[in-house]
């Protein structure tokens, strides 16, 4: 069985590598190439994850050095966000095996290294917030190990690091909100001595202040001022009229839109745990004996994990569909948690906090993604995956604890065919398809050389590669116009020529407005000499603000009509 699955994790590396180029991949990847040729954070760019740029920066920069070229240089992200993700369920398993049977710690490094919160696989946002607040969960357990035993230099490295750790996913997601909740699990589980727990929140939070400081002074400094950056922040919330705003990108109120999905995920997770006690019951009917049953939280989470397969599998709804086995697994962790947690013996009070710290912390995160998302709560789902992954955790304390362990079993074994089946088949929803068989295309050039697409979409990348490369001269300053909903925003094209991007932001659902002129009055060597219309995704209308732009007050002198797209050069 371990083989098996750990053939499937092999097989999910391989689908996550080569297949697919969403439109949020594009924008990590465009955003994290302007930073790494030399915009600077809240001058030229105005991007509001602007700060989750600097590891894939770093990396591109390594790569544009090196080869001298961008051509096939997602595939090298993607490398590099696997094997950090590696890392990652490696440093979990091993945290995990101190305090279980190696065999459950390995089959959750399994489960965790599976998922990937936007089915992306570089360092995007996502994937670095989880990263990192799984190294901020582990070094933190393990310090509480080393203050028990009271070797307080080691547990005072571990706490420096957690803090090191939460700084990095506050450049991921700015994710301030968690500070209630660390403070509270700091100011819990290390009262092993007295004023103890009171060092190690110094120790930590002083980490954090002498961070933050650093980073803001050289922010500062890069900006030139100090004024400069602060009203740059402003026009970053400013300027983002999809994310930063009441409504999604449908239109409708996405606090309404919540709300919604909230009720039907509810509706789905009550109707899972009717099930679940239904089954329970013919059970013991048939058995007619006191013979133990399987666990309730066990039956629940396996009914919710086949509700979600069948919505990936015969709905076909792709990646975004209601993924039910989360919430539930959260929840269930929850429930044991505080009902263990209460008890007056300390050492078992604490061995529970841990778990119980982590679905906080990723509830809190969860809740971060959503006040600045611009999709359905159905889509941010997978945010919540850590907060279910330590629910996971809890079960087996419970579980095991009551001597129930084919339970455990039969939980672990269902959740990695789960994710395996689901990361290694499902797409994110949009023009690409839904599952990898919808996939019959290769991008033969370009930074997204070797991807697999729909043969629609790798034309689309193939052409414009090409016609951009011939008809764009190096040296100058060029918008894009295109459009998220096609999900071919081809703003990779940025990437081919040494060019100056002349928009504040890359984002998948770029805004074209007269905050642009704003951007260009702050910045007039931005003012585009080339506008790109990517004219498979847009259809320009004369009531456009972009559209009485390019035929108004930007003059060009030459429109060259190519495969996908219009360049209008002046």
């Amino acid at each position: 069985m371990m083989i098996l699955l750990s053939l499937g994790a092999f097989c999910v590396s391989v689908k996550m590598l080569f297949t697919g180029f969403s439109a949020d991949e594009e924008y990590q990847l465009v955003m994290s190439y302007r930073l790494a040729m030399g915009d600077r954070l809240f001058m030229e760019v105005w991007d509001t994850i602007q700060t989750s740029g600097f590891l894939c920066a770093a990396l591109i920069g390594l790569y544009v050095r090196i080869t001298g070229t961008t051509t096939g240089v997602l595939l090298y992200l993607r490398s590099c966000g696997l094997l950090l993700q590696l890392g990652t369920a490696v440093l979990f398993y091993c945290t995990l095996k101190k305090h279980m049977r190696k065999e459950y710690a390995f089959l959750a490094g399994i489960s965790y290294y599976c998922v990937f919160t936007k089915l992306i696989a570089l360092p995007d946002f996502s994937n670095m917030q989880m990263w990192f607040l799984t190294g901020l969960l582990c070094m933190l357990w393990n310090a509480m190990e080393y203050d028990r035993k009271e070797q307080n230099a080691k547990r005072n490295v571990l706490i420096l690091c957690a803090a090191i750790f939460y700084c990095l996913a506050v450049l991921s997601t700015a994710c301030v909100i968690l500070i209630p909740i660390i403070f509270g699990f700091l100011w819990y589980c290390f009262q092993g001595k007295k004023h103890n727990a009171f060092r190690c929140s110094l120790l930590f939070w002083g980490t954090c202040l002498t961070a933050g400081l650093l980073y803001m002074g050289v922010i500062a400094t890069q900006g030139g001022s100090l004024e400069r950056v602060l009203l740059n922040m402003a026009n970053t919330i400013s300027g983002d009229s999809t994310h930063m705003t009441g409504e999604n990108i449908l239109g409708r109120s996405k606090w309404m839109t919540y709300a919604d999905d909230l009720a039907v995920a509810a509706v789905s997770m009550a109707f899972t745990a009717l099930a679940a006690f239904l089954f329970l019951c013919a059970v013991r009917m048939i058995r007619k004996s006191r013979a133990k049953s399987p666990s309730f939280y066990m039956v629940w989470s396996v009914l919710a994990m086949l509700f979600t397969l069948g919505k990936w599998f015969i709905e076909d709804t792709g990646y975004d569909g209601l993924k039910l086995y989360i919430p539930v697994l959260a929840l269930c962790g929850a429930i044991v948690c505080f009902k263990r947690c209460r008890t007056v013996q300390r050492e078992l009070a604490l061995k529970y906090a841990v778990p119980l710290f982590g679905i906080l912390l990723f509830l809190g995160a969860f809740v971060n993604v959503l006040l600045i998302s611009n999709v359905p709560l159905t889509n941010n789902l997978t945010f919540l995956f850590g907060a279910a992954l330590w629910g996971v955790v809890a079960l087996i304390y419970y579980l095991d604890s009551e001597k129930n362990r084919g339970s455990i079993w039969v939980l672990l074994t269902a959740l990695c065919f789960t994710v395996i089946a689901g990361t290694g088949y499902t797409l994110s929803s949009g023009a690409l398809g839904n599952n990898i068989f919808k996939l019959d295309g290769v991008v033969r050039n370009g930074p997204a050389k070797n991807c697999i697409l729909s043969r629609d979409a790798a034309w689309v990348y193939y052409t414009d590669y090409i016609d951009f490369e011939n008809l764009v001269k190096d040296g100058s300053n060029v918008l894009i116009v295109t459009d998220y909903f096609r999900n071919t925003s081809v703003t990779s094209c940025y990437l081919l020529k040494h060019v100056k991007i002349s928009h504040y932001s890359v984002n998948s659902t770029p805004t074209y407005s007269e905050k642009l002129m704003e951007y260009w009055k702050l910045y007039p060597e931005r003012m585009p000499d080339v506008i790109m219309v990517n004219t498979h995704a847009v259809s320009m209308r004369e009531t456009d603000w972009i559209y009485q732009y390019i035929n108004g007050e930007f003059g060009y002198t030459e429109c060259l009509h190519a495969e996908n797209a219009d360049y209008y050069i002046r």
